[in-house]
């Protein structure tokens, strides 16, 4: 249950996070700045499927970035919702 919280608050900030110009918004931005992937996390759940497709597998998959530059430590989150097709990314 805690990987559903953790979707649906990066579904909802992954929007705030695009809108600010000053921000890296992806793990592709913190890379051109300098930034390294010191450690990548994957998961992958498997969870039944939402109305109608209640009988198909759900795959929600989280890709967890630790990235570094010197004393800096930003960690990105990307989700992917197969049923909803729909992709999200925090960077905090």
């Amino acid at each position: 249950m805690k990987l559903i919280a953790s979707f649906a608050f990066v579904l909802l900030t992954a929007t705030e996070a695009a809108t600010a110009a000053t921000v890296p918004a992806s793990v592709a931005d913190y890379l051109a700045q300098g930034f390294q992937i010191a450690a990548k996390t994957e998961e992958k759940r498997v969870l039944p499927g939402t109305a109608p497709y209640e009988n198909r597998d759900r795959w929600v998959l989280v890709t967890i970035y630790d990235l570094r530059r010197g004393e800096e430590r930003v960690t990105c989150t990307l989700v992917y919702d197969s049923q909803r097709d729909s992709f999200a990314t925090e960077c905090q």
